[in-house]
């Protein structure tokens, strides 16, 4: 089972960032119209449990591509980023 650290930044300008990326000669390596599920019970029990199960479908032509993943929590860590152990 994989662990995901998931950190995320506030970003106010697109310009600004794709300038800093083409001057550090970062290069796009994907990309492409991307579809998220996510799925529960009525009672919201995985919510209850702070899980999640997702289905994602990418079309990157000339294919699509789908996976289904089970996010389970992890232990504490003492980090201020969300971890939670991911399962595909």
């Amino acid at each position: 089972m994989a662990r995901e650290t998931e950190v995320k930044f506030p970003v106010k300008n697109f310009d600004e960032i794709r300038k800093k990326l083409k001057r550090i000669r970062a290069k796009r390596v994907g990309g492409g119209l991307e579809e998220v599920w996510f799925f529960d019970r009525r009672n919201k029990k995985l919510a209850k449990h702070n899980m999640q199960l997702r289905v994602k479908e990418w079309r990157i032509r000339p294919k699509t591509v789908s996976t289904m993943t089970l996010k389970t929590p992890c232990k504490k860590s003492g980090t201020k980023y969300k971890e939670m152990k991911e399962e595909e």
